[in-house]
């Protein structure tokens, strides 16, 4: 069956470009349970020569927490400032932050601090009855700014919500809507005036006032697209998918104000040569019409999370990249090692890879690209900078090619347990130009990207460990950590 509104590509293909754009499409493969990887000494961060660029060091980087559970959850450049949203299950007692044991397991928490040096701005406890996660924040250069999440009461389901997000740091009262299901708040994205944003979600209900732009084929869960004004109040809602699980998980604006999202698909068969899981890319008008959805991945599990929009649409040069993850083999883009150069990231190495795929205005496929370690990896957010595709997530193991970047104020190095990373892609043919990884020796999870006003690259994540020079306040904790503009790169950039 191929779902209600999805674009079907030629011969089921992902479409691998060379710079000049005339590469024939190839077909995407099952990965091979015997793939083979190099594993560089000293475990995920070791340092390997390559020929390649080498990555940007981090300059900054911020923790916050309580004694227990805590988590930055997304993030967003807000002129000189970096916000960030997540939860907290108490922070210590403090009356500038609300700091209290939270009373229904995890109370929304809101972070401010200077996108130059990390400089700490209000950092705010929201109490309430219920169980509430921020889990996307967005905002504009007129300085407005809505973060967005979920909240699980005492009855059924979880609901979704929205409120503003003020210039203290403070969320205001917030619009709450559900179906009394489960519904999944992903990425929020706003316009440039700062009038509304675009949220991804997802239901396994009807949600309230939704339309479906399809025609047909609503199953188990599915995606949503909102529009909400700058007060957080949902204005339209578009539902859309298969007869299988279906989520939104990544938002996107371009500058002609369309809204692109990103998710996966579980109906088997949605596009012939593709299975498992697949991701895709959708591109909407202000209106809420779908101008198109693309369908891409391999015959594994594929998934996206994450989207950006670089370029201009009248110049030819847009392009739309979703980040996330795949456990099957895309055509490598990566070139063979010359010269006892050590092999360059890229390629199917084993396990769970993070991967990148890249569309043109009309969301025909450019290219697609995968790395990894041979443990479990996955992207999650993505920035379209100049000539350079910025890409973040998690790391399970030793990544080839990949640079060990020191995180300032931490004690210990990356390399044990999970590690975040940080990766630039051409924009034109996807090649990995380098892989910078990060961590302490415990466990550490990266959960949203964004590009600040003044061009610094900024991941949000938790960790386990210290990563920054401010002791960690137990259990696991929220961080941001900050590098400066990529090497080659420059230009306006879109952000999730």
């Amino acid at each position: 069956m191929v779902l209600a509104g999805f674009t079907t590509l030629a011969a089921a293909t992902v479409a691998a470009c060379s710079s000049s754009g005339d590469a024939p499409p190839v077909t995407a493969s099952r990965r091979s349970t015997t793939t083979t990887t190099t594993t560089p000494p000293g475990g995920a961060g070791s340092t390997v020569p390559d020929a390649g660029e080498s990555p940007p060091q981090p300059v900054w980087s911020f923790q916050v927490g309580g004694p227990g559970e805590d988590s930055l959850r997304a993030l967003s450049g807000r002129g000189a400032e970096v916000v960030a949203v997540g939860a907290t299950s108490g922070l210590p007692p403090d009356p500038a932050t609300g700091g209290i044991p939270a009373a229904g397991g995890a109370d929304t928490l809101s972070v401010t601090v200077a996108s130059a040096d990390g400089a700490p701005g209000p950092i705010r406890q929201a109490p309430g009855p219920d169980r509430e996660v921020a889990t996307a924040v967005t905002a504009a250069p007129t300085g407005a700014a809505v973060s967005c999440g979920e909240v699980a009461g005492t009855g059924p389901g979880t609901a979704l919500w929205c409120a503003t997000l003020g210039p203290d740091g403070v969320i205001g009262p917030p619009t709450v809507d559900g179906d009394g299901g489960e519904a999944l708040l992903g990425g929020a994205a706003m316009v440039a005036d700062g009038t509304h944003a675009f949220v991804a979600a997802s239901t396994d209900g009807l949600f309230p006032g939704a339309q479906d732009p399809t025609g047909g084929f609503l199953g188990e869960r599915d995606a949503l697209v909102l529009r909400v004004d700058d007060a957080g109040i949902i204005r339209w809602a578009r539902q859309f998918g298969s007869a299988g699980d279906d989520e939104a998980e990544g938002a996107a604006t371009a500058p002609d104000g369309d809204a692109l999202t990103a998710g996966s698909t579980a109906e088997a068969g949605s596009v012939p040569g593709l299975g498992g899981t697949d991701g895709w890319v959708a591109r909407f008008d202000p209106a809420g019409n779908q101008r198109w959805l693309t369908p891409f991945g391999t015959t594994g599990t594929d998934r996206a999370v994450a989207v950006s929009v670089g370029g201009r649409a009248e110049r030819g040069t847009e392009l739309v990249v979703a980040a996330g993850s795949t456990d099957g083999t895309l055509p490598s883009v990566a070139p063979p090692a010359t010269d006892g150069a050590a092999p360059r990231p890229g390629g199917a190495a084993g396990g769970t890879d993070a991967v990148a795929a890249a569309f043109d205005t009309s969301g025909a496929p450019r290219w697609a690209v995968q790395w990894g370690s041979p443990g479990e990896d996955r992207a999650v957010g993505v920035v379209v900078d100049g000539d350079t595709v910025v890409v973040a997530g998690t790391v399970g193991g030793p990544v080839v090619g990949a640079e060990l970047v020191t995180v300032p104020g931490a004690p210990t190095a990356g390399g044990g347990g999970r590690d975040g990373f940080l990766a630039g892609l051409d924009s034109a043919t996807g090649l990995v130009r380098w892989v910078a990884v990060f961590g302490t020796a415990a466990d550490e999870e990266v959960t949203g990207l964004t590009r600040t006003e003044d061009g610094h690259l900024v991941v949000a994540g938790t960790t386990t460990g210290q990563m920054a020079a401010t002791p960690p306040g137990g259990g696991v904790d929220g961080f941001l950590l900050a590098f400066p503009p990529p090497p080659s790169g420059g230009g306006a950039a879109s952000v999730l």
